[in-house]
């Protein structure tokens, strides 16, 4: 029987290829890459850390991690999985959640739509909150709480229009205006969870869907 061994795995892959290149009627394009990484999970194993970087294209993620990062210049991000906490990046590109959080997490993108469902587990112990951003496009996401967590919400834009929706029954919208509007559901002495979610030049939708039992 082999001795289980731990560490990083370290993977870098290069493409040459900047952009289309015509040659009579040929043309080459930049090649796409699919990269597979499995993690045996029958004794419980799962990925810790999980970074994920990318320059010129898209990247779409699927993994349980306690900590993962993605981050792209020019691309769009698909993330799906379970997270401890989660940071995801890019400069100019839509971003599609349908992550489960335990604790933080950030989305930030300067051109593009973000959208997507969350679930806040809080199973992490503690509370923590999640931020949403863009400065040219929409935010429009799904929100769903963990049994135990109290959840405040907050939506605002510079230009556009904010709204909460209430699908889940029990949100106490506590301030509302075209551009900016708050609420609370949950327990005051549960886990304490903030999501916040701003555009610049773009609506905000949140649309609370309620608890999500736990497994």
């Amino acid at each position: 029987m082999s001795t289980p061994r731990t560490g990083p795995l370290h993977l870098r892959i290069e493409s040459r290829y900047r952009r289309p290149i015509a040659l009579g009627w040929v043309s080459l394009s930049p090649p796409e890459l699919t990269l597979r990484v499995r993690v045996p999970s029958s004794d419980g194993c799962r990925a810790l850390q999980v970074s994920l970087y990318t320059v010129s294209g898209d990247a779409s993620l699927r993994v349980d991690a306690g900590q993962a990062s993605v981050q792209s210049v020019h691309g769009g991000l698909s993330i799906e999985g379970r997270f401890g906490t989660l940071e995801a990046d890019t400069v100019s590109g839509d971003m599609s959640l349908l992550v489960e959080l335990a604790g933080d997490g950030t989305a930030r993108t300067t051109s593009g739509d973000i959208s997507g469902e969350i679930a806040i587990s809080g199973s992490s112990g503690g509370g923590g909150s999640i931020h949403l951003s863009t400065t040219s496009g929409d935010v429009e996401v799904e929100v769903w709480r963990g049994e135990g967590v109290r959840l405040l919400v907050h939506a605002s834009t510079t230009s556009g229009r904010a709204t909460l929706e209430d699908a889940g029954g029990g949100l106490n919208v506590t301030s509302a205006t075209v551009r900016e509007v708050s609420g609370s559901v949950g327990s005051p002495e549960g886990r304490e969870f903030t999501l916040a979610a701003e555009s610049t030049s773009g609506d905000v939708t949140i649309r609370y869907a309620g608890v999500r039992p736990a497994g």
